[in-house]
């Protein structure tokens, strides 16, 4: 497979893995995943890699969900703005 450039969402995998201090065989293991699967997530094998694949992931490492929407569609997400 052709490695990409990592998308945002690896990028933020990446990040909070690192912060958390664990490898990827250890983020495979909380979720139950192959440690290949995160890795072509956050390498960006994986370009786009669909909600249901991720969410153990984020789940995790403690990411939240509406970020993980907007990192993956790559739009800032729609939150209500208090009408004035």
């Amino acid at each position: 497979m052709k490695r990409m450039p990592p998308t945002a969402i690896g990028n933020r995998i990446r990040e909070e893995r690192d912060k958390k201090g664990w490898s990827l065989n250890r983020l495979a293991e909380e979720t139950g995943m192959l440690n290949q699967t995160i890795s072509a997530i956050e390498l960006g094998v994986s370009q786009n890699p669909h909600l249901k694949t991720v969410f153990p992931v984020l789940k995790a490492l403690g990411i939240p969900l509406e970020e993980a929407v907007e990192l993956l569609s790559g739009e800032p997400s729609t939150e209500a703005v208090p009408s004035t």
